[in-house]
């Protein structure tokens, strides 16, 4: 069972999350891109992520560029460039203007203490009206992709005992998205973490996944939409090959929140369609086996002995490689 789940220090002031889970086998997309709305002010936000390998956090704010900032944020968003920053207005909103904040390029955090949490620090510093022609931003935007996502300590795959005689060829899993749970985290991690009722505006969960497979969501309300083509590519970093859903659910006012996604995935084994055709085979054989015995019109064949050993060792050895076939599978 799954008992991991992603802590976020909580800052002073209210702030709303986007946490943007890609997991496209068939587009080769595994990774966590987090959004982070908040003050304009000199603050650091803590991340401590379930890893046993070192994680590597990239800024997406050159990818926010042209249509994608529609997109990402679903309006119509003005942008104005003043010296190397950028402040983007959402049209036909009371929100205020905001700024785009860059983090370093790139940075790299490993486990700590031999433990399988990699804590990342993101640094974010106060942009003075002066320094963007006297014009008073409060709101500040943050966007990082966490590359090497170990999707794995959120992720649960259990296949039925007879998986193998029916929907061999359909996958089952289960992702636990958790953030700040308090039924995993103990006491002192609470405290470690600062964690506090009530201190985001909106949690956003998005989960982008191959457009066949079958989800099925624990929350009421959750939207669903296919991601558009064009636009993303860039954001991405690559073409697709595949088409991909993207569902959308929120939680508002809290600093816990837990997402469970069901899906279904259709996927070839090579091993399963082995272990129909060794069936076949071994069917095959037992019928020669049986007529070899029964008499033919000519009367009474003569049993070959040669072939009578073979078959009867073949008989012995199929049944126990099934055997240790469905046990390898059910551990």
């Amino acid at each position: 069972m799954v008992s991991s789940c992603l802590c976020d220090s909580i800052c002073k002031n209210k702030t709303d999350r986007d946490f943007n889970l890609w997991n496209s086998e068939k587009n080769n997309l595994k990774f966590l891109d987090i959004g982070i709305m908040c003050d304009n002010a000199d603050q650091v936000f803590s991340l401590v992520i379930p890893s046993s390998k070192k994680l590597t956090i990239k800024d997406l704010t050159d990818n926010i560029k042209g249509d994608i900032r529609n997109s990402i944020f679903n309006c119509y968003v003005n942008m104005q460039t003043i010296g190397s920053y950028e402040i983007l207005k959402k049209e036909n909103h009371d929100e205020e203007s905001f700024l785009l904040s860059p983090i370093k390029p790139k940075q790299e955090f490993s486990p700590t203490n031999d433990s399988e949490l990699v804590t990342v620090e993101i640094k974010v510093k106060k942009v003075n009206k002066e320094d963007i022609d006297g014009i008073e931003v409060k709101r500040k935007y943050l966007r990082f992709r966490i590359e090497k996502f170990d999707i794995s300590k959120f992720l649960i795959t259990q296949d039925s005992d007879s998986k193998i005689f029916e929907s061999s060829f359909i996958r089952s899993k289960i992702i636990d998205f958790r953030v700040n749970d308090y039924r995993i985290l103990t006491s002192d991690k609470i405290q470690e973490y600062k964690l506090d009722d009530y201190s985001y505006k909106k949690i956003h969960f998005f989960y982008m996944t191959d457009a066949l497979e079958t989800i099925s969501m624990n929350n009421d309300i959750c939207n669903v939409r296919f991601l558009e083509l064009n636009i993303w590519n860039d954001y991405l970093g690559k073409n697709r090959k595949q088409d991909i859903l993207v569902y959308h659910m929120k939680d508002e006012s809290k600093s816990n929140s837990s997402f469970l996604i069901k899906s279904q995935q259709e996927k070839t084994s090579v091993s399963h369609l082995f272990f129909y055709a060794g069936v076949v085979i071994y069917l095959a054989l037992l019928a020669n086996f049986v007529f070899s015995f029964i008499p033919l019109r000519s009367g009474l064949t003569k049993i070959n002995w040669s072939v009578f050993w073979i078959t009867t060792v073949l008989f012995l050895i199929i049944p126990l490689l099934i055997f240790i076939f469905l046990r390898k599978k059910k551990k």
